[in-house]
């Protein structure tokens, strides 16, 4: 991983950590009240974790389903 700022091993769960501690702040705030507070380094970002949260949510989902179907796939081949 070039970069990164987490291990591999670990990064779902401190990413999910992250996100939680984001969505937690825009429920004690309120969504318009955190992101007028955030500077315009902060938006920007804020912004692109939106953006990849739409794409991570789509490719999650074929990622799950594709699983999910071979897993299937597998129990009826043993049957």
């Amino acid at each position: 991983m070039r970069d990164h700022p987490n291990m591999s091993y670990c990064m779902c769960n401190n990413t999910e950590a992250a996100f939680n501690q984001i969505m937690d702040a825009m429920d004690d705030e309120g969504d318009v009240n955190f992101v007028k507070d955030l500077s315009m380094d902060e938006l920007r970002s804020f912004n692109e974790i939106a953006f990849m949260a739409r794409r991570f949510a789509q490719r999650a989902e074929r990622a799950v389903e594709q699983v999910i179907n071979d897993r299937v796939d597998a129990v009826l081949e043993d049957e």
